[in-house]
């Protein structure tokens, strides 16, 4: 892919156009570097496939949804969360021990491994924007 084509993909996925590497390299999980790297010589098939992915999860969704929730091909259960601030989650069903940030469910269950493509403003915009991703979940079951 020419690396117009994919500095087009990658601002599409972000929704920004200043800051896109970083951004994009969030969502994918690599260095930032890394991304500057495939703007100028191109990037993997299997990163291009994983971003037309989840560009197809945001279009496939209806405007009005805010929650989309998912499983991988290897059966990990995900949620999105489809307006600003957008993330994407995995989804445990127990709370086993995790590293980094994760939010326990009422449930027992966990949200961690969290991929922000924007930050929430405050902790308590975080909070809130938890409590309704826990709210849905627990809706879902």
């Amino acid at each position: 892919m020419s690396d117009e084509r994919f500095k087009t993909l990658a601002i599409q996925l972000t929704g920004i156009t200043w800051g896109w590497q970083r951004e994009f390299a969030k969502l994918v999980g690599v260095n930032e570097r890394t991304v500057r790297r495939w703007a100028k010589e191109g990037a993997p098939e299997r990163i291009l496939d994983e971003a037309r992915m989840m560009i197809g999860i945001y279009k496939s969704a209806p405007l009005e949804s805010t929650w989309i929730v998912g499983r991988d091909e290897t059966g990990q259960r995900f949620i999105i969360h489809a307006q600003r601030p957008f993330f994407l989650a995995k989804i445990s069903a127990e709370q086993e021990p995790i590293d980094g940030f994760f939010f326990d469910l009422p449930n027992g269950g966990r949200l961690y491994d969290f991929h922000w493509i924007n930050y929430p403003t405050s902790l308590r915009s975080m909070e809130t924007l938890m409590e309704q991703a826990a709210k849905y979940l627990a809706r879902r079951v």
